[in-house]
């Protein structure tokens, strides 16, 4: 991942918000990554946050922004055939990230989460 980064591809922006978070936003016990992608996602107007911690979520949902996570990222580009699902799930199983089998089994079942 640090190799990926430190030559990111020339389609890829990295951006942080001008604008600073709420009082209801500094509240909602998240991280500062989060934090930092809703008050980015308000400001642009974006289409999709994409982010995975449930508090995040929450408070997106609060804000009436669309969101996806990793998983669905995932499944979307499995589904237009940019990636093998499955194969892409083994290799994340080797990082970090961390899921449970059911939202796992809801993705391969073309369920949302």
């Amino acid at each position: 991942m640090r190799d990926w980064i430190g030559s990111p591809p020339v389609w890829l922006e990295v951006r942080a918000p001008t604008q600073v978070p709420d009082a209801a936003l500094l509240q909602a016990r998240l991280g500062l990554g989060e934090r930092d992608a809703i008050v980015l996602a308000q400001e642009l107007g974006a289409d999709e946050l994409v982010i995975d911690e449930w508090r995040g979520r929450r408070e997106a949902r609060k804000r009436h922004l669309h969101f996806i996570g990793t998983l669905g990222v995932l499944r979307t580009a499995a589904d237009q055939g940019l990636l093998e699902f499955r194969q892409a799930i083994a290799q994340l199983r080797t990082t970090n990230f961390r899921f449970t089998q059911e939202i796992l089994d809801r993705l391969i079942r073309g369920e949302g989460i």
